[in-house]
């Protein structure tokens, strides 16, 4: 049985988690030489103990400083009984931490029910720590709204991950594929949940669409975003919920969201 939350506790269960982020951060980015010495054949061997690492050293942190609080990630397998949980993505964007691109990092929430109690982002290599605090959405200690960043002038479009995989199920695939390429472009290289997350944060994307991102990359992700001002819904415009398809944009964007939601809804 899970325990209850204490809110007083709230405070170390942050710091707990800024703890672990940041220091299976610094371990996956002292290691990301290692993919360059790799032999033919063995990639997949390191992205899973690569994997492995970050969790370990993530786990017992969260299960020593937090006792009692269900812990879920991709590694430990997600496990729903309980009301508090940790969801924990160990690595997210593995292939790019592997092909020694910055755009990787580690995801942890806490969550009471589908409520984001904790969350934390770290991308180590880009230099950004993303809490969730009482206040709203903290960049690298300090408050931040989204709001307040100036875009950046090539910010002219919506990262799209669907990669060489269909985006819509069905007859209309092509229909609604091409539709969405009339009006956004893929980033030049692919990028992972979280550094798309942080892409719209910062200015340096109008938006991010994402049919089916796994619950470990949204859990923080998401909370953060909506926190930092930005507007997040499902596809169809409904609320988003964890588990479910995002959309999000910067607040100042929500022209563009508003025709996003008619163009994947009404197709």
């Amino acid at each position: 049985m899970s325990i209850k939350l204490e809110p007083e506790l709230i405070p170390e269960y942050r710091q707990a988690a800024l703890d672990a982020a940041r220091e299976a951060g610094l371990m996956l980015a002292a290691r990301q030489y290692e993919a360059q010495r790799i032999p033919t054949g063995e990639e997949e061997d390191l992205l899973i103990d690569l994997d492995r690492a970050s969790d370990r050293i993530i786990a017992h942190i969260l299960t020593t400083r937090c006792p009692g609080i269900h812990y879920d990630s991709g590694e430990s397998g997600h496990n729903h009984s309980g009301t508090l949980r940790w969801i924990v993505d160990p690595v997210d964007g593995n292939s790019n931490h592997f092909n020694q691109r910055p755009d990787w990092g580690v995801s942890i929430a806490l969550y009471e029910d589908d409520v984001a109690i904790v969350a934390v982002l770290y991308l180590p290599i880009l230099g950004s720590m993303f809490s969730l605090e009482q206040n709203g959405t903290h960049h690298n200690g300090k408050h931040f709204v989204t709001n307040q960043v100036n875009p950046s002038r090539e910010a002219t479009r919506f990262h799209v991950p669907w990669s060489k995989k269909s985006f819509y199920e069905g007859h209309r695939d092509l229909e609604v594929q091409s539709r969405l390429l009339e009006h956004f472009t893929y980033p030049v290289n692919q990028m992972c949940g979280i550094a798309d997350i942080r892409a719209v944060l910062l200015g340096q994307a109008q938006g991010l669409v994402f049919r089916r991102p796994g619950i470990d990359h949204a859990a923080a992700a998401v909370p953060i975003a909506i926190a930092a001002g930005c507007i997040v819904t499902q596809l169809d415009g409904s609320p988003w919920e964890l588990g479910t398809s995002l959309l999000c944009t910067r607040y100042s964007h929500r022209v563009q969201h508003d025709e996003i939601v008619h163009l994947l809804h009404g197709a």
